[in-house]
């Protein structure tokens, strides 16, 4: 898909609890197909590029000419989806961890332990 590029305005940039941004974007007016290809995109992982100033023809050029396949765009690393799998866990039961940190450092020890118990396992057969 050919890049979307268009100046904008950083409205508001925010941190959530996971440690990741929201960035909010505001444009002017945008032509009704332009409109159409961000709101195809909408919530789905992409790619941005945000500098103060113009790009010059040759970034333009090297961005368009990035290649990602659909399926990295799509897909997460397994760890990627460990922690969102756990996170999902933490909102729904965070069994008395006032932060998701100190939930995701627990499980993941316990998940650690775990394969080094069976490690040592292993080297006692």
């Amino acid at each position: 898909m050919k890049a979307i590029i268009l100046p904008a305005q950083i409205e508001g940039v925010a941190t959530r609890s996971d440690k990741t941004l929201k960035i909010t974007v505001g444009t002017q007016e945008l032509p009704p197909a332009d409109a159409g290809r961000l709101f195809a995109m909408n919530q789905r992982l992409c790619y941005i590029a945000i500098k103060e100033e113009a790009f010059e023809k040759d970034e333009i050029t090297l961005m368009e000419g990035l290649n990602v396949s659909a399926d990295d765009t799509k897909n997460r690393t397994q760890s990627q989806r460990l922690r969102g799998i756990l996170y999902v866990i933490w909102k729904e039961d965070p069994r008395g961890h006032e932060t998701f940190d100190s939930f995701y450092s627990q499980h993941m020890e316990k998940l650690i332990q775990h394969f080094k118990d069976k490690l040592d396992a292993l080297k006692l057969d």
